[in-house]
């Protein structure tokens, strides 16, 4: 079993989530996209239309124990509210217009600083 961060994307588009068992929790979602069944009414309809599914592991995890934050770091990164098909992050705590916001602001600020850190070791 592979605990990790997890992207399913379908035409360019995205589905953060995170599992503790890679494997099965793919292809238990490929199996409902295939039977017509998935739970996510906007990615089962792209699925139909383009019959596209990747998956692909953005970051393992050795312990579960942040499996959660993480994923909401992906989220944030790729937008994947806004322009994919997350419906909302994971945790509860940004679960608002506002708390999401701020996490956006939050990540904006640290990729700008790791950017700049990146730009000056070359």
């Amino acid at each position: 079993m592979l605990s990790c961060v997890y992207a399913i994307v379908i035409n360019g588009k995205n589905y953060i989530g995170s599992t503790k068992d890679f494997e099965t929790r793919t292809n238990k979602h490929f199996s409902d996209l295939a039977g017509s069944k998935h739970s996510n009414a906007k990615m089962q309809k792209d699925y139909n239309k383009f019959k596209d599914f990747k998956r692909i592991i953005l970051i393992e995890m050795d312990s579960n124990k942040d499996l959660t934050n993480h994923e909401n770091f992906y989220i944030g990164l790729y937008n994947s509210i806004e322009n994919g098909y997350n419906k909302k992050l994971a945790s509860r705590t940004f679960n608002t217009r506002k708390g999401y916001n701020e996490l956006i602001k939050s990540l904006k600020s640290t990729l700008s600083i790791a950017y700049e850190l990146e730009t000056l070791d070359k």
